[in-house]
């Protein structure tokens, strides 16, 4: 950050914002909804002590993506711009803290930099001036003429008037991010799925079923060696609509094994999952 101002200027400054400077991680903070209505703290591991904080990578999709493949869930995100002060890892924290966040992704880019020039106004001290006089007086009457001496003194205030002032300043803008994350310990099936994408339908000339999209690691799904990309048509030989039917099937059968029938390059398998209790 580029900024150029006075001991005077940040005086005024520190005066007008006041003592207390607002988090930003928490005034622009947006939960994802991703934790369950129903909040079962022994699903998702304690967490002691501050967040671990790390910097994303260039490729961000694959960061989350990695997170997610170790069972973290992300449960909110903030995203704000400002100045580079504005951000602090004790802010990151804070937020951390209060929404029981064990880590925290966070990124930052340089958006632009202002430029400008603030006025201020000084009072110049005024001026006292200081005069003595003296001097010789004659004066004439009916009874003669008379003279003597005088002296005196004044004294003369002149206000010394204002002078205008501007203090130029630059400041560097970046847009910063964090995404809140928490790690869910109990898992019962272990991968993410959605209904099947438009093009995937016509390849396999079928509309019913569901697309595997990501594994997370070391659960049922990943012991059973199922894959991103295969397309689950039957549970337990009831056939697969949608992603929500499948959700149902798979809470409805919680705590047992279940058969799987998947297309994988096409080609129909079948796989024995051991759900955990």
């Amino acid at each position: 950050m580029k900024l150029l101002i006075q001991p005077l200027l940040l005086l005024t400054l520190a005066i007008t914002l006041g003592c207390t400077r607002p988090n930003p991680y928490s005034n622009f903070y947006h939960s994802t909804g991703a934790l369950p209505t129903v909040y079962v703290p022994e699903d998702f591991e304690t967490v002691n002590g501050p967040a671990r904080i790390y910097s994303y990578s260039s490729n961000i999709t694959q960061d989350n993506q990695a997170m997610l493949e170790n069972g973290y869930i992300e449960i909110g995100y903030s995203s704000f711009n400002g100045s580079a002060s504005s951000s602090s890892e004790s802010d990151i924290q804070k937020q951390a803290s209060v929404i029981g966040a064990s880590v925290v992704l966070v990124k930052s880019a340089y958006t632009n930099t202002r430029t400008g020039s603030i006025p201020y106004t000084v009072q110049n001290p005024g001026q006292t001036i200081y005069s003595n006089s003296t001097g010789t007086a004659n004066t004439y009457g009916s009874g003669g003429w008379a003279t003597g001496t005088y002296s005196g003194s004044t004294t003369t205030y002149v206000p010394g008037g204002t002078s205008n002032y501007s203090i130029p300043y630059s400041v560097d803008r970046y847009d910063f991010g964090a995404t809140y994350w928490i790690r869910k310990t109990r898992i019962h099936f272990g991968a993410y799925y959605s209904d099947l994408p438009n093009q995937l339908r016509a390849s396999l000339q079928r509309n019913r079923g569901v697309l595997i999209t990501l594994i997370i690691k070391r659960t049922p799904a990943w012991d059973a060696n199922l894959l991103p990309g295969d397309v689950v048509i039957r549970l337990n030989g009831r056939d697969v609509t949608d992603a929500q039917e499948f959700t149902s099937l798979l809470t409805g059968n919680a705590g047992q094994s279940i058969a799987l029938d998947i297309v994988r390059n096409g080609e129909n398998k079948s796989i024995l999952l051991h759900e955990n209790s």
